[in-house]
């Protein structure tokens, strides 16, 4: 099932990997004509009556922030295929942390009608595969809700913990630029 991260010796451009129900699971990276397909299933995944986060997500919102997140590392982009149906999406990246790599997770999702099928642990595995290849990493960070049990409970199961001292912060950035004084002339000289 799979290959074990690590024991390949080379990337290929795509892998099939049988999942515990039988079927075939086609691994590959993401090309720009994905990014639509992705947003729909995007959207969906976040269809309030599917996971409810707060947010309304459209297939053209999802696809603009997928494209935006897509650009900066491809090669560790990819896409899950089923029946050479796209039912889900990986999209990761690099960045150098105190002298190594640390690949981020900056999104991981799968159709809901093919969840709890290993989908998305196959796309995170291939995802860490390819980044210790290409980018020698040792790391992995990722952001995920605090209060959502089910995502927190399957990184978990994953390995993941939560990093010890660091939170997320964030703000709108009309109410930070509320809250700072405005700079006088004679500061910025």
């Amino acid at each position: 099932m799979g290959h074990p991260v690590g024991n390949m010796p080379a990337v290929p451009s795509q892998v099939k990997i049988t999942l515990k129900d039988g079927r075939e699971l086609l691994l590959r990276g993401a090309e720009r004509d994905d990014i639509p397909w992705l947003g729909g299933i995007y959207a969906r995944v976040y269809d309030p009556a599917n996971f409810d986060v707060g947010e309304t997500w459209t297939p053209k919102t999802a696809t603009q922030t997928l494209e935006d997140l897509d650009g900066k590392d491809p090669s560790l982009s990819l896409v899950a295929e089923m029946d050479g149906r796209i039912v889900g999406g990986i999209l990761g990246g690099t960045k150098r942390w105190q002298g190594k790599n640390v690949l981020e997770i900056k999104e991981v999702f799968v159709n809901p009608g093919f969840q709890q099928r290993g989908i998305g642990k196959e796309l995170m595995k291939e995802c860490l595969h390819r980044a210790r290849v290409f980018d020698k990493v040792k790391d992995i960070e990722l952001v995920t809700f605090a209060d959502r049990g089910h995502a927190r409970f399957w990184y978990g199961e994953l390995g993941f913990r939560p990093a010890e001292g660091l939170q997320t912060m964030y703000a709108k950035a009309d109410e930070i630029t509320n809250s700072l004084s405005p700079r006088s002339s004679a500061e910025g000289e």
